[in-house]
């Protein structure tokens, strides 16, 4: 694998432990993405194949490839490892041009080239959390070590036949995904999404559904009830200021919202989030 930037990069910047993280939308970015069960339990829906992660098991996302992620508690723990395109150097597109098989992972499983991969991703996890000596050396020798095997071992397949056209139509979409990341509270029309991805009206609405499985609208919405969530859990916010916060000012509206993506309502969420602690 041709890496040369690899060195220059703080390997630690691409690792960390998310506690308790929910995105029920189905999203994707650049970097091919590692989740490792450390603690609790997530369900992860990969390409529309739902993966159910408890301890000691992992999920790999290539780039671009659209997934969600519903934790089963707040105290579910994921080791997550980023591989960008910064890190994988020239060998980024031939990964991003393919998706994965089976890219669930499990210490159960009979397939021995499984088995070692996650504990390569068992062992980057504890040089993580020690911080030995050398053990950022330590840390880029099993990145290149995980990415080596995922591309030896772990099946692969072209997006579909048209798999480069895929990949260009995935590019950008991405843009729409930064653009709503950055700009959920505001009211986005379909044109200005369009035009951000460089498509007409028509083919954007077509090509944006068969990348997420939902309408452009649809998936604002869902990106605006996943900020709620997060902003509820913290009880630093009333149930009308979040409404206001992610673009959401009309109070029954956002009830509604809420309760069909999250089946309770904002209020119930918030009470139950707090009983937790």
């Amino acid at each position: 694998m041709e890496n040369k930037k690899a060195n220059s990069i703080s390997t630690k910047q691409l690792l960390r432990i998310v506690r308790g993280a929910c995105n029920p939308i189905l999203h994707s970015h650049y970097e091919a993405e590692i989740l490792y069960c450390i603690n609790g339990g997530s369900n992860v829906t990969v390409d529309g194949v739902e993966h159910h992660l408890e301890k000691g098991c992992a999920v790999v996302i290539c780039p671009l490839t659209t997934y969600k992620n519903v934790t089963e508690n707040a105290d579910t723990e994921m080791f997550v490892i980023k591989l960008d395109s910064e890190f994988l150097g020239s060998s980024y597109q031939e990964l991003a041009s393919y998706t994965l098989e089976s890219p669930f992972l499990s210490p159960e499983s009979a397939n021995v080239h499984e088995c070692c991969l996650l504990k390569s991703i068992e062992k980057l996890y504890l040089e993580y959390t020690h911080e030995k000596i050398a053990f950022d050396w330590m840390m880029q020798g099993l990145m290149c070590e995980i990415f080596a095997q995922i591309l030896r071992y772990m099946p692969r397949k072209k997006r579909n036949i048209n798999g480069e056209h895929i990949f260009k139509n995935h590019i950008k979409i991405h843009k729409v995904f930064d653009l709503v990341g950055k700009e959920y509270n505001k009211n986005i029309t379909v044109k200005e999404a369009a035009d951000c991805a460089g498509y007409d009206h028509c083919a954007f609405c077509r090509i944006f559904k068969s990348v997420t499985g939902m309408t452009f609208h649809s998936y604002l919405n869902s990106y605006r009830i996943n900020v709620a969530t997060r902003l509820l859990s913290s009880r630093m916010y009333s149930v009308s200021e979040v409404a206001q916060i992610v673009g959401i000012p009309v109070a029954k509206t956002f009830s509604r919202l809420f309760k069909e993506h999250i089946g309770m309502s904002p209020s119930q969420y918030k009470g139950n989030f707090a009983k937790k602690d």
